[in-house]
Parts: C-alpha cells; structure tokens; sequence
C-alpha cells in the first residue's frame, strides 16, 4: 500500500551525523573502552592516541582533556540491542570544528546553554508518611510489582521505619540503598542503568493508619547518556563548555544541531 501521509518534520538525522556540509575539522584517536556515536569525548589514559568518553566536569572544560563528539560512519554495523558504536582499541573520528547532530535531554534553543553529562544518575523514590507508625501496624508495598515481606510495628515508629527500610534494600538486586530518616520518609535509591518501580505501599491494622506517598524525586541518567547534552547542570553531574552553541533546537530526547569551536 503506497504512503498516503508525510509529516511535516522529516526525521533530522541519527546520532552523531555532521548537521551540514561546512568545512570541519575532525581528527582521530584508538577509543578507550566503548564510544557510541555523538558521545563527548576526552583524552584517554595515553593522551597522544586515545580517547574516551567524558567521567568528569574537566574532561567537558578547564583541565585540557576536551576533545570533541564522535562522529557517526557508516562503517559501523547497529548491535543487536540497537547499540552503534566504535569499539575498544578501534579508531574514533571525533569532531573540533563544525556541526553536529546531539541527543539532548532537555528541551534545547538556540539560547540555551549547552551542558555535556557526565556522570550517570540512580533513580530515587521517597516513601512518606504523614503520621507516625502505630502498635498493630502492617506496612505492605510493592517493588517492581512483586510484594515485599510484610514489615509489623516494632518497638518504635523509628525502628519500624528502620525495619522497613532494610526490608526494601534487600528485596532486590536493583536497590543500592533504602535509607530513613527515622521519623517519616525513607529514601530508595536504585543501581545506575536499573529502573525500580515503587508502588502499593499500604499501611493497615492498628488503633491509626498513617497513608504512605511514593515519589519518584529523581530520574535515573543510564550510562548510555553519558557524552550527550543538556540545558542545566543536573545537580553537578553535567558541564558546560563555552565553546558548545545550539544553532538548531530540539525537544527532549530529540537530536539538535550543535555548533564546536575548539
């Protein structure tokens, strides 16, 4: 069947591709562990032939490490999970001087300032009560859809706080911690690259039942995303470069077209 619709904005590009056919300066260096297209990279362990991709605010800008993004080939076949990239010890083509095709995770403008993540960031839920805990209470809840181990008042609203918290730490291998604050939140915080679901948390039984609120304060930044940019600093875990401009904007998780001037 032929193809009766269009829409109006074509798809701009894939990760990585040069924006234009400008005059751009593009050099070369082996990759120290994986590089995927339209990542920010940095100098490597052996600074004349190797690159990787950012770990810290200097490597964006202010100690010398800046190199520039990796630049999409056809070369490169896509992985099985979608994954394109150059491979450890292959040659990275990454771009000084030109423009580029970026993910973004935030909303870009041609005002916008440019930030490059990198650091990735664990999910973070918070449990809120709004009433102390009570003799008779039952907290039951749900990570991940699968129930947690009923947690009893013991004790004290603090220690049953407390016990509850260690009951989710341990319930799955995709928690990092679980942490009270002994009075009426407790703060989940996920592996990096694991998504945890938080649901159903309910208190029954006992003279009182405090309501339970779960939020998820915090998105998590998968490792992935690491080397693409943004329009904030997200907490310290992004970096700005004066040498980056949007010259083509974009919506969240959409390609925008960055200029590079180094």
């Amino acid at each position: 069947m032929p193809q009766l619709t269009y829409s109006y904005d074509m798809v701009v590009g894939v990760e990585g591709e040069l924006a234009d056919a400008r005059q751009s300066t593009i050099v070369s260096r082996l990759a120290e562990g994986n590089v995927r297209f339209g990542r920010f990279v940095a100098l490597g362990s052996n600074p004349d032939t190797q690159c990787r991709v950012v770990q810290t605010g200097t490597d964006v800008w202010g100690a010398k490490n800046h190199i520039g993004f990796s630049v999409a080939t056809n070369a490169k076949e896509q992985k099985a999970d979608g994954t394109v990239q150059y491979d450890d010890g292959e040659a990275v083509s990454i771009i000084k001087n030109g423009a580029i095709l970026i993910k973004s995770e935030t909303a870009m403008t041609p005002t916008s300032d440019v930030f490059i993540r990198f650091q990735a960031k664990s999910q973070v839920y918070t449990l809120v009560f709004d009433a102390t805990t009570v003799t008779g209470n039952e907290i039951n809840g749900e990570i991940n859809g699968v129930a947690i181990n009923p947690v009893t008042f013991a004790t004290s609203n603090a220690n049953t706080l407390s016990l509850l918290a260690t009951e989710i730490a341990n319930f799955s291998a995709d928690i990092l911690s679980a942490v009270s604050n002994g009075t009426d939140t407790i703060t989940i915080t996920s592996v990096i690259d694991k998504s945890v679901t938080v649901s159903n948390f309910v208190v029954t039984g006992g003279a009182s039942q405090p309501t339970i609120t779960a939020t998820q304060t915090e998105a998590g930044k998968p490792t992935s995303d690491v080397g693409i940019i943004r329009n904030t600093s997200d907490g310290g875990t992004a970096q700005d470069s004066p040498y980056l401009r949007v010259i083509r904007g974009c919506n969240a998780g959409e390609l925008a077209t960055v200029e590079i001037e180094f």
